[in-house]
Order: C-alpha cells, then sequence, then structure tokens
C-alpha cells in the first residue's frame, strides 16, 4: 500500500478516536441509546483501518442487495404516499401486488426483511389506527417507578395475556423487559383460527416482532406483540406502548393514530426492538 494512503488512514484513525473520546463525553444520551440498541461506536475505528482492497470488498458485499442508497428521490416519495394512502383507508389487510410491492420497497429502504404473510399467517390488520397503552406490568412485584420513562402514562395492573414479562422485580432492567418498552396489541381475538388453536396461535404470535410505521412523520419502529385487543367497540384496531406512541410519532396532528404494520422477518433475533431509521428524500438523489 503506497505510504501516503497507510498515513491517511493513521490520521483517520487517530481522527476517530478523538471523536468517540468528546462524544462520550459531551453525548451521554445518545451514548447510552446507542448501547441500548447494540451499537459500537469503535466499530468505525476498525473500518478506517481496513485496507482500501478490504472496503472495496466490503462496498460490493453490501450492494448486493438493493439499499436505501440505491432508491432515488421520486421513488421514496412515490412510496411514501402509497404508504400514506393505504394508512388513511380502512382497516385492512394487504394483499397481492399491492403487498408484494411494499414488502420489497420498505425492505430496501429500512434495511430489513418485512413481509405481510410470516409461516403462513397474517396480521389481523396492516393498516389501522392506534391507540394508546399505559406501561404494563412485567412482574407481579412491578411499580410505575421502575420504568425508566414516560411514567406519565400510567401503569396498567395485571399480567399481559401472554404471561408476565419478567418471573421477578428484580429483572425489571434486563434484556426481558424490552418487549414491555417497545409493544404492540393486535386484535388476535378476531382471527378465524382464535377460536379452536388458541394455545398454539398465543405461542407463535408472543413476542413476535413487527415494525409499527408512520408515513406521516416518516417515523418506524420495530415492536413486540404483547398481548391482545383492543376490541372492535373501541373503534381501534391495535394499541401501543408509551415507547412505540411517542417516538413513532403516532398521534401527531399529522397522522391521528393511523400506522402500517408489517412483520419484521428476523428468524435468527438479530434486530433490537426500538426506533429504526426511515429516510426523508432530501437525504436521498
Amino acid at each position: 500500500m503506497p505510504a501516503a494512503t497507510t498515513s491517511a488512514l493513521a490520521v483517520l484513525s487517530d481522527q476517530v478516536a478523538q471523536t468517540k473520546q468528546v462524544f462520550a463525553e459531551t453525548q451521554t444520551l445518545a451514548s447510552d441509546w446507542l448501547a441500548q440498541q447494540n451499537l459500537i461506536v469503535d466499530a468505525l475505528r476498525q473500518r478506517a483501518s481496513e485496507s482500501v482492497e478490504s472496503q472495496v470488498l466490503r462496498s460490493v458485499s453490501d450492494n448486493s442487495r438493493p439499499s436505501v442508497s440505491q432508491v432515488t428521490s421520486e421513488e421514496l416519495s412515490s412510496v411514501t404516499q402509497k404508504l400514506r394512502s393505504y394508512a388513511l383507508g380502512p382497516p385492512s389487510q394487504l394483499a397481492g401486488n399491492e403487498s408484494l410491492y411494499l414488502e420489497q420497497q420498505l425492505s430496501d429502504l429500512l434495511g430489513f426483511d418485512v413481509a405481510t404473510v410470516l409461516d403462513g399467517r397474517q396480521l389481523p390488520h396492516n393498516a389501522a389506527t392506534m391507540s394508546a397503552l399505559p406501561h404494563q406490568q412485567r412482574s407481579p412485584e412491578d411499580t410505575l417507578e421502575k420504568h425508566r420513562h414516560h411514567q406519565e402514562a400510567g401503569l396498567q395492573t395485571g399480567r399481559s395475556q401472554f404471561g408476565w414479562f419478567v418471573p421477578n422485580a428484580a429483572d425489571s432492567h434486563s434484556n426481558h423487559s424490552q418487549p414491555e418498552e417497545y409493544s404492540v396489541t393486535v386484535q388476535l381475538q378476531y382471527l378465524d383460527e382464535w377460536q379452536s388453536q388458541r394455545q398454539e396461535l398465543k405461542k407463535w404470535y408472543r413476542y413476535r416482532k413487527i415494525v409499527v410505521i408512520n408515513p406521516f412523520e416518516r417515523r418506524a419502529t420495530i415492536a413486540a406483540i404483547t398481548g391482545v385487543g383492543p376490541t372492535e367497540r373501541l373503534q381501534y384496531q391495535c394499541a401501543g406502548s408509551p415507547e412505540v406512541i411517542r417516538e413513532t410519532m403516532v398521534w401527531s396532528l399529522a397522522s391521528q393514530g393511523k400506522v402500517l404494520l408489517f412483520y419484521v422477518d428476523d428468524p435468527e433475533d438479530t434486530l433490537a426492538l426500538g426506533p429504526v431509521s426511515m429516510p426523508n428524500p432530501g437525504q436521498l438523489l
């Protein structure tokens, strides 16, 4: 490798180390969020120290599947308009060409696979109006004060239809409590097979990952299914935890609770629950 290239990479490596230190000292909230999402700032240093040849090979590998970098601003605007149109329509399941189109486009934009049908099962609704849930009780000893964020939302007592989230209050900050933070309930009780296959379906849907999309604010959050409901008389088709509601801006003036729901196809369980990036047209070519 030419000396000039080696020198440039050394300078970049030093700059990354300095930036990382300043970031950790001045952006404590962001550092905590990165840790919760299992994102490691040190990975930037590894990237800077790679050889030019390795970086080229990585780039080719990264581009083996269409990604947001290959989507134009016009294409993103078109997809966004379609998402908004479906969200504004009546509560429904997507099917046929419309579901295939959105699955492909959203998988490319979000960077992970989404689906309307998984293992032969559909969600009760893909287009829905979402209501707000209080925090759910994670264990019999759980209290509102033990929930880290949005305590103003209150606490729903009693366990979920899927059981307690954690065995006891001492585990309330473990990874097992994350499904409660980013949780949704959907109307499983109205599935045709619910009465005859309830136990099997409860086992399959328990903590099943879905992505909640607010196309009006271009916000998306990966959440887990943690319960059944609401009932039809409430005129909502799903409900979200305080974290989902606020971080997805579900009840902004533009969205008014209208969301889209898709399965997250993550068989290896590699994707963390929480907000995910959804690009704006201005970020693309």
